[in-house]
């Protein structure tokens, strides 16, 4: 059995020093102004997401988002849980505040079957545009739209 040993320094005070006393530097002292909390940014997601609650709509939450499917599963609305972003899948609703997608930009954007996008609104157009998607989800143009795609 082998032991190792360490050797240790502390390091004492220099003894030319020691009769000196040390006087504490002046400090300065700055005046910070006190900072308001900034109004919170993005949507009031929950706000959003109870709207389709309340109408009935299923909503399913997943990691960074709340996906809200209406009448017909083809038929779907993804809203986001930070930042203010709300996508339609599968249709779009002409509303101030919601830019339509072709297939080729959507496809472009690796966004799929999303069709219409709600980006960096107001709250209030947030709300508009987030009720007249809820009226398409819940109305027989929607079930229409989804048998349309179905071919028949």
């Amino acid at each position: 059995m082998t032991t190792k040993t360490t050797k240790t320094t502390s390091k004492k005070p220099s003894i030319k020093n020691a009769s000196k006393p040390v006087e504490p530097k002046p400090v300065e002292t700055k005046k910070v102004e006190e900072k308001k909390p900034e109004p919170k940014k993005g949507l009031d997601v929950n706000g959003l997401v109870s709207l389709a609650k309340d109408a009935g709509l299923t909503v399913e939450e997943n990691s960074g988002f709340y996906k809200i499917v209406g009448k017909s599963p083809s038929i779907r609305m993804y809203i986001a849980k930070r930042g203010s972003r709300i996508d339609l899948a599968g249709f779009c609703v002409k509303t101030p505040g919601i830019t339509e997608l072709s297939e080729a930009e959507a496809k472009a954007k690796r966004l799929g079957k999303v069709r219409g996008q709600l980006l960096n609104a107001d709250q209030n157009v947030a709300v508009k545009a987030v009720s007249e998607a809820i009226k398409f989800m819940l109305s027989a143009s929607a079930i229409l739209v989804a048998i349309g795609r179905l071919g028949f």
